[in-house]
C-alpha cells in the first residue's frame, strides 16, 4: 500500500501552490557524484507557456531560521550552480528537462550539503507576441523545488524532542535527514505515517497530526541517501 510521506517543505519556508495542469516531475532532487542533475517539466494545458526559471542559494543562520540569496548578474562571482535552460518556451502536450550544473569545480568539495531552491515562472505565451491575461498565471502558477548537492563527508547530528502536539528537529549535522514518525504497529494503512525533512542547521518545530500523537513516537531517521538508518521510540516530553 502506498505510504503515506508529507514532504514538509516548510523546512526551507515554502509550500508550493501549483495546481495538477502543468507539473514538475520532483520537488526534491538529489545531485550525482558530480553535483548535476535534472527536472523535467510536463504542460498537460491546451497552452503554451513562456517559463523564466532562477535560483536561490538556501542558507540557515545560527538560529536555525532560513534565507535566501537568489543569483543575479551582480552576483555571479558567487554562483555554485547554473540552469541549462534560464528561459524556454513548453508546448502544451510536451516536456522539457532543465538541467542543473555544478560550475563550482574543486570548490565543490563542501563541509555541508549545499541547497537551493529552483523557481519555474510562468506566463501564457502567444506566436503572436501577446499574452492572454485572462488565463495567464490561473493553471501554471509555478513550482519551487529544491536541488541538494550533498556534502562529500557526511555527519549526521540531531535532536529531536516530542512534546506531545508537536515534534521539534533539530539537524546540528551537515547533512539533510528525513524524520519519519511510524505509528502503524504492524499496520498497512496510509494514514500513520508521516515524514519531515530538514536540512543542515536547520531548527523546526512542526505540528504533529492527531491520529499519529502519543506517549510514545516512533521514529526512523534517514539521510538521503539511506546510507544511515536509526529507528528509535522518543518518550513525550512534559513542561513543569
Amino acid at each position: 500500500m502506498k505510504k503515506l510521506i508529507v514532504l514538509i517543505w516548510i523546512f526551507v519556508g515554502f509550500v508550493s501552490s501549483s495546481v495538477e495542469a502543468a507539473r514538475v516531475d520532483t520537488m526534491l532532487l538529489i545531485a550525482d557524484k558530480n553535483g548535476n542533475g535534472a527536472f523535467t517539466l510536463t504542460n498537460e494545458e491546451p497552452l503554451t507557456y513562456f517559463i523564466e526559471s532562477s535560483v536561490s542559494e538556501i542558507l540557515v543562520d545560527e538560529y536555525g531560521e532560513i534565507n535566501r540569496n537568489k543569483y543575479t548578474a551582480a552576483n555571479v562571482a558567487q554562483w555554485n550552480v547554473a540552469l541549462s535552460l534560464p528561459k524556454f518556451i513548453i508546448e502544451s502536450g510536451r516536456s522539457k528537462s532543465i538541467g542543473v550544473r555544478a560550475i563550482c569545480g574543486e570548490l565543490c568539495d563542501f563541509e555541508q550539503d549545499k541547497v537551493y531552491e529552483i523557481t519555474f515562472t510562468p506566463k501564457s505565451y502567444s506566436l503572436l507576441g501577446e499574452e492572454d491575461q485572462s488565463t495567464a498565471m490561473n493553471v501554471f502558477v509555478g513550482y519551487a523545488p529544491i536541488f541538494i548537492i550533498p556534502t562529500r563527508n557526511p555527519n549526521v547530528s540531531y535532536t529531536i524532542k516530542n512534546n506531545g502536539n508537536t515534534v521539534e528537529i533539530h539537524n546540528t549535522g551537515n547533512t539533510m535527514i528525513r524524520v519519519m514518525i511510524d505509528q502503524c504497529l504492524g499496520l498497512k494503512k496510509s494514514t500513520c505515517k508521516i515524514t519531515y525533512m530538514a536540512i543542515s542547521g536547520r531548527k523546526k518545530i512542526f505540528n504533529i497530526p492527531k491520529a499519529l500523537r502519543g506517549e510514545k513516537l516512533n521514529l526512523v531517521v534517514v539521510n538521503h541517501n539511506e546510507t544511515y538508518l536509526n529507528k528509535f521510540s522518543l518518550e513525550r516530553i512534559y513542561s513543569h
